[in-house]
């Protein structure tokens, strides 16, 4: 029986690191889609529910993760949605790491390692893809 991969939405304005974090996901055997902006995010986890949002902090304006964050905890549909708030600046991941804890948010510093990376997507959805499960055996 085929089991569809853990669907992921990169949420990531900068198109090199967006491209290379969609294709390490893919090619780790999640099923990765790529976001510019976080208005456009909304409007996709609006209509159709990730695995887990991988999230940048700094998009088209300063804290628009953290207000995407915000709205998506507020809402009930969304609450629950694992969700992992990347950033480089890790002042702010650090003063509002209280708040990130309390939101069930987990956080990355830019830059961070790949192995880190897909270790934090283990643990905000656990759930480790077929492919890497069958490469592991």
């Amino acid at each position: 029986m085929d089991r569809i991969a853990p669907l992921i939405y990169v949420v990531e304005d900068n198109d090199e690191i967006r491209t290379l974090l969609v294709e390490l996901l893919n090619d780790t055997g999640y099923q990765a889609l790529g976001i510019a902006t976080a208005q456009d995010a909304r409007q996709l986890i609006s209509s159709g529910r990730p695995a887990l949002v991988l999230l940048d902090n700094h998009l088209e304006k300063y804290a628009a993760g953290w207000d995407l964050l915000t709205q998506l905890r507020a809402d009930a549909a969304t609450t629950a949605l694992p969700i992992i708030l990347m950033s480089v600046d890790v002042g702010f991941l650090r003063e509002h790491c209280v708040e990130l804890h309390a939101q069930r948010c987990l956080a990355l510093e830019k830059p961070f390692d790949l192995d880190d990376l897909l270790t934090t997507v283990y643990a905000a959805i656990g759930v480790v893809p077929i492919e890497q499960r069958v490469s592991a055996m």
